[in-house]
Order: C-alpha cells, then structure tokens, then sequence
C-alpha cells in the first residue's frame, strides 16, 4: 500500500519501523509516468546515514554485473561496495558535497536481527516455532475459521515460522507427489502427537464428505473484520495446539485419535503446500541446493485467499516463514494467494478459479439471484469488488488482453523461438504494444480511480505486460525501455508481494538501472579527459534523472526483500543478495549448456593458496570421478569438491596418454594375432570381448580388467579351451575317434 510519510524532526533518528515504511514513499504507479522525487526520512545532511536503507545503505551492496556461473554449492562473497556517488565532483555542487556529511557514531541506530532469522545462512541453525499475535477466527459469512490479527501489524513482520508436521523433498526445481508426503507420514506413523494435530487440523477444514462440512450461506468477504459470536469464538482451538511439540511434551498419549490413510490422503490434499523449489537465496546462503518440495504447516493452511494477498511465504530447509506485506489492524485476515497463475487472469477466471479452490475445501457455493453478484460468486476481496464495479468496456478490455495472450501470443512466440526470426518476434512486439496501450487508455479514462487502483486492474492483464517486457530485451537489446520493467514490478507488488519472482524482477530492475548509470557516468568521464570540467546543465540533468531511477530501483529492491525476509539487518541482506545473483547466474549458464548440449562445465579456482576443481554438472551421477590429479574431498548436494594437485595432474595426465598408446598397440597385435588363428571380426565392448569364428559361431570370452596377469596368455588359454570343448562335443555326436575328430576340423 503506498502511503506518505510524515515529516521528521532534524535532530532524531527515526525508530527502524519508520524506516522500513520510508521505503514505500511516493512510489509512483504506472499511470503517473512523471519523473519521481526520492524522498528519505532522514534529513538531506545525513543522507550517509548507514541504517536508512533507501540511502547508502540499500546502494552499498554488489551490482547485478554477472561473475560467471558458481554452482550451488559455493559459499558466496562478500559484496564489493560499488561508488553509488554521480560522476562529477562534490565541488562541483556544494549542496551534493554537504549530503555527504555523516552521522555521528553516538546518533546511529543499529538494527537487531531476530534469532529465527540465523536459519537465512546458518546451515547447523534450527528456528524455532514461533507466532505473532494471532488467533482463529471465523466471522459470519466465513466458511472456515482463518487466521486474524489481535493487534496493529506492519509491512515486514514477521507472522509466523512453522517446523514442518512433514515434509517430502523433490529434486530441483521438481515437485515431489503428495504421495510421497503421505508415505513418510504413514512410514513415521503417524505418531500419537501428530495424529493430534492432524485430528484438529481436518476439524477446521473439512473436506466435502465430512460431516462437520460447512455450506456457506454467502461467497467469503476477504479483509472482514466482524467479529465471530462469543460461544464461536470459544469452540475455536489455541494456535498452540497445532504444534506437535504441544502433545510430544505431554508424556505417553494412548487415546489419540487413529487416521487411516484414505482419510489422510484427503486431508493432505486440502492443506498441503508445493512448490519446485526452496528459497534459492536463502539455501544458496547456506551452501545447500534448493530443492521441490511438499509439506504439511497447519497454521499456514489456516490462511484464507485473497486476489491481492498480504503474506508472503518461504520455505528454507523444513522451516516456512510467513512475513507481512501490508499494515493490518487488529482482526484483519491473513491471505494469500490459493489460485496459483490464475491470480494475473481477469475477474470471471479468478472467481471460477477460487470456486474450484473453495469446493476442494468442501464449499458448497449458492446461485447469485442478482447479475452483479454473480460477478462476485465465490470471492470478493477488494481487487475482485473493484473490477466488479468498473464499465463493461474496461472489463472486455482486460479478457480480451488476457484472450489474445493465451490463444494468439503464446503460439506466435513459439513459432517464432523455433525459427529463431527476429522478424517475427518484432511483429510479435508491434501487436503486443497495441494491446497494452489499449489496456492503458481503458485503465486510465476509467473515472474515480486512484494510483493504487489502477495497478489492480492493470495486473488482469499482467501476462501482457510481461510478454512485452521479454519482447523489448529480445529486439532491442541495450536500448530496451525499463519502464515497462518497472511497470510489470509494481504490478507483481499486487499480485504476488514478496514473493521469490517480486524479488528476482526487482534485483534485475536495479542491476538496469545501475548499469545504465555507471555507462553514462563513465562516458562523462572519457569526455572530460581527466581534466577538472564542469558537467554542462543538459548532461548534469541527465544524471540526476539517472541517479534518481537507480535510486528508485534501489527502494523498490529493498522493499521486496522487506517483504519476503522481514527486517534483517544490512550484512544478512547482502548475503541473501549475493545468493540469489548466484542462483540466477547458474540457472542462466544452465541454459546455455542445454542449448549447447553440454552436460557439465569445469572450472578451476584458487582458494587461500590451494587448487579447487568445480564442476557443474546438469545430472550428476554417483559413478562420476574426479579428473587427472584430483582428489574428491566433498560430495554433497550434487556438488563435487576436487583437490588439485597440478605436478601430480600433469604426470597422471602423461601416464594415461601413454597407457591408451600402449592399449591401441596392443589391441592391433591381439587382433592380428586372433586373425592367424581363423578369428575375425573382433570387438572390443568394455571387459568383454567377442570373438567370431570362421563358421560363424560366436565365442565369449570374459576378461576382468582389475585381476593382474599376462593377458596375452589368458586369451590364448580361454580360445584353447573352447576349442577343446568344441572338439570334445563333435566327437561324442559323431562317435569319431580323437585323431580323426581333429583332423577333421
């Protein structure tokens, strides 16, 4: 939600909240396409302030300038703090020179890390449960109890962190089966503390055959804050009880309720979470690969859904964490997205997608007696009221945006990326910037609609939007508008705020933004000769409106990362930062190994005076090995870590070359030496050679390469004696003597 801040004293420090909430200041919206005026809390003397992450702060980490690919399972760096000052001199502009006045040591406010947050890179670390002030509540019209609010909340707070009941891991970027969660929960009982809360949990969601399934009397009014009746509200269980650490605790439990597996396999269907892959920064931050997973938190299946949610969730190792993304009064809901990609659809496919999402719960949704409610039938959060009540035309607009994209612009992409036309593509380009601006016209000449507003219904047609974004890299390159990046980032603030694609779109709008700076701030630089010129005005303006862009895009980074990892201070951001670049730089080197056919890439490098060997492999396998002079001293996570020595190497590597020379001699020689006996047609396949007679007949002989003798004789005694059995049988068919027999062949 954006919001204004009020106006600071000069001679305090703003608290941290304050700070965290300055990040949301006069953030302009699409429609506004005006220049933007950066504003801090922190007055313009102390604009250094290291604490005010709109300031130096959010501009000290790394760039988004690529490194190569470094593989999952390299720690990552400390970030380089990059110069974010313009190119000319502070005394060029006394003003410019005075922001750069630091804080006294005594004003500086650090900001404290909370422990649960030690889990972000710390692979021993386990976080502990925990729950803000939240309680279950189900206001009249609720089909379900859901979680609420019991006091005033910020964006970035945390909400929850939930250890797993149980969790089943995929592989990367790979979804594992709900079966595979209902097997480990079968194959670990389940024991009687989670049968407990696996008892209470299909209490509060009941699937559609249960007898304590609810019929909603009217479709959920998402952000109502009526309050439940009192005998309600008592029949409700505490938070606590959903922990199986509650029960565990509690000594030996003979009367917990029994689940058979049918009963449990549609519960799990009804609560379990899914997705293909963990946080990547965060496991990447802790050495570890990201993985798919499907696990079962009940407090997290307790939220309720909302078309612009309020949540956002991640999950490192078996740990979610839930993290705020709008201030919430006391009895607010807590939402999140149920719907998956139908939450960028227009209004008539999210409702059909919640429908189905609400008769999986076991939802019996009644007919809308009137047009208007039918629009509404099975959600009505604000987006979904809002669409409802604008013209017909802007809602044909959005379905027919969203129409052309999936019928039309999906097939004319592919086309185009199999042939590989750049004309095609720029066709491609033209059409889908007719769409959008006609999407553009109909949002803005819609009356009574503010800045907020307008991005709701915009992310109707997001698809869109985000087509045109990869179109206008793909043709024009350096000269791409990032704009329309910008406009496709404030539209997943609606939709999907915080979540792991809030953040990637975010890190990639500043490493732009960054980039396009420092290439104008360095062609200043060439100009001026190293000589002390003034900056003319026209290219001084320049900079400035640069500069004020990059530090937009630094505000806008901040706030994602506020709203997927809560208030971590400065140092566990850079690390989350760094871990992310690396998990997007491998994931782009992947491609481009899979375009090249390629199934692994080595790379050498030096830490602290010793040789290391990485290799990235795109499968990796149990029987691979490690190279000339290499020595395997780590195998985890699919990462191999080699030792090289390179005298050692570059022995081995002589002793191999000319052990294979030795080989092929020899295998000349067996060969030769096989023909003069009236065997042809010799292949060599592994340890097994197979030897053709002049008849046809087929001899195998089994040769272990590992036993040390002279093989030369082991091949001659193996012919020997199947000549031998050869000659024994001809004569017990024919009764011929022993001379004769051999003559004979």
């Amino acid at each position: 939600m954006r919001r204004t801040m009020a106006g600071y004293g000069h001679t305090t420090c703003p608290s941290v909240r304050d700070r965290i909430l300055s990040s949301f200041c006069n953030v302009a919206s699409t429609s506004g396409r005006f220049s933007h005026a950066l504003t801090c809390p922190v007055p313009a003397g102390h604009r250094r302030h290291r604490d005010c992450w709109p300031c130096s702060a959010a501009k000290g980490r790394k760039g988004g300038n690529s490194q190569g690919f470094k593989g999952f399972g390299e720690p990552p760096k400390a970030p380089k703090k990059l110069d974010r000052e313009m190119a000319f001199d502070p005394e060029d502009d006394p003003a410019q020179a005075a922001a750069t006045t630091q804080l006294a040591p005594e004003d500086e406010e650090e900001i404290a890390l909370l422990p649960c947050y030690q889990m972000y890179t710390d692979t021993g670390y386990k976080a502990p449960r925990f729950v803000a002030p939240l309680q279950l509540d189900q206001p009249e019209g609720e089909p379900f109890p859901v979680l609420c609010t019991t006091t005033n909340m910020l964006p970035g707070e945390l909400a929850l962190v939930l250890p797993a009941v149980s969790m089943a891991e995929g592989g990367f970027q790979q979804v594992p089966e709900l079966e595979d969660l209902h097997a480990a929960l079968l194959e670990e009982g389940p024991n009687p503390a989670q049968r407990r809360v696996l008892a209470l949990l299909e209490s509060l969601r009941p699937g559609p055959t249960s007898p304590t399934s609810v019929a909603a009397a009217a479709p959920p009014a998402s952000g109502s804050h009526t309050p439940a009746p009192e005998s309600q509200q008592q029949s409700l269980p505490n938070l606590a009880t959903l922990d199986v650490k509650f029960w565990s605790g509690r000594g030996k439990d003979s009367s917990a309720p029994s689940i058979d597996s049918r009963r449990l396999m549609q519960l799990l269907s009804r609560t379990a979470i899914a997705d293909d892959s963990q946080d990547p920064a965060a496991m990447q931050a802790r050495h570890q690969k990201p993985v798919g997973y499907v696990g079962l938190w009940p407090e997290a299946a307790l939220v309720g859904h909302s078309c612009v949610p309020n949540t956002s969730q991640l999950v490192v190792a078996d740990r979610m964490f839930v993290h705020l993304t709008e201030e919430l009064p006391p009895g607010a809901h807590l939402t999140r997205n149920l719907i998956g990609a139908a939450i960028t659809a227009p209004l008539s496919i999210r409702q059909a997608a919640v429908a189905d999402a609400l008769a999986e719960q076991g939802v019996a949704l009644p007919a809308a007696d009137l047009p208007a409610e039918s629009l509404l039938h099975a959600c009505r959060c604000q987006r979904c009221q809002l669409e409802a009540s604008v013209s017909e035309g802007l809602r044909d607009t959005l379905a027919e945006a969203h129409a052309w994209y999936v019928n039309e612009a999906s097939e004319a992409w592919n086309r185009a990326n199999e042939s590989e036309d750049i004309a095609l593509l720029r066709g491609l380009l033209e059409e889908c910037e007719t769409i959008v601006t006609e999407v553009e016209e109909a949002v803005q000449s819609e009356p009574g609609l503010d800045d907020e507003q307008q991005d709701w219904l915009r992310s109707s047609a997001y698809d869109v939007y985000d087509m045109l974004v990869t179109l206008d890299e793909l043709v024009n390159q350096d000269a791409a508008n990032p704009d329309i990046l910008r406009t496709c980032l404030e539209l997943i603030r609606v939709h999907s705020p915080g979540s792991g694609s809030h953040m990637m779109v975010a890190l990639k709008h500043e490493a732009l933004r960054r980039h396009r700076l420092e290439v104008f701030s360095e062609m200043l630089k060439r100009d001026r000769g190293g000589a002390r010129k003034a900056i003319s005005k026209g290219d001084k303006r320049k900079l400035m409106a640069l500069k004020d862009a990059a530090d937009v895009a630094t505000e806008f980074r901040i706030e994602a990362a506020v709203l997927r990892y809560g208030l971590v201070t400065e140092g566990v951001l850079a690390q989350l930062t760094e871990g992310l670049e690396t998990y997007v730089e491998g994931l782009e080197q992947m491609s481009v190994m899979q375009a090249q056919g390629m199934t692994e890439l080595t790379r050498e490098m030096e830490v602290q005076g010793v040789k290391v060997q990485i290799v990235d492999r795109l499968e990796v396998s149990e029987a691979s090995r490690a190279g000339p002079g290499a020595q395997v001293v780590s195998t985890a996570d699919g990462v191999q870590l080699m030792v090289v020595n390179t005298a050692a190497a570059g022995r081995q590597q002589e002793l191999v070359e000319e052990e294979e020379a030795v080989d092929a001699v020899d295998a000349q020689a067996w060969k030769a030496r096989l023909e003069g006996m009236g065997l042809e047609d010799v292949e060599e396949e592994g340890g097994l050679w197979e030897r053709e007679a002049a008849d046809g007949e087929v001899i195998d002989l089994e040769v272990d390469p590992d036993l040390d003798f002279d093989v030369d004789a082991a091949v001659q005694a193996a012919v020997d004696a199947a000549l031998a059995a050869d000659v024994a049988d001809y004569e017990a068919e024919e009764g011929a003597g022993p001379t004769a027999a051999a003559a004979s062949r």
